[in-house]
């Protein structure tokens, strides 16, 4: 199982004037002031792996087994990315 939260923290001036919009704006972007100011952001992401492995030849109660053929271990994983 693995577990790993990450955070990026950017910043730029930009090259000509942007109108930075809200998220909760409503659709009306007339009156948008433009801006050259410095922006800053923040994003991140929480990324969660679980994962199994099973090798049948360890296996104890495996009614068929072929000493001459080599099983490779099964792994499994299940990965959730969150922004």
């Amino acid at each position: 199982m693995r577990y790993e939260p990450r955070a990026f923290d950017t910043s730029t001036r930009p090259s000509r004037p942007v109108c930075v919009v809200d998220r909760g704006a409503s659709g009306d972007l007339e009156q948008c002031e433009l801006s050259d100011s410095k922006l800053r952001i923040v994003s991140g992401f929480e990324m969660l792996v679980m994962g199994v492995r099973y090798d049948k030849s360890s296996d104890s109660t495996s009614a068929v087994h072929n000493p001459s053929r080599a099983q490779l271990p099964f792994y499994f994983g299940v990965g959730l990315m969150s922004y």
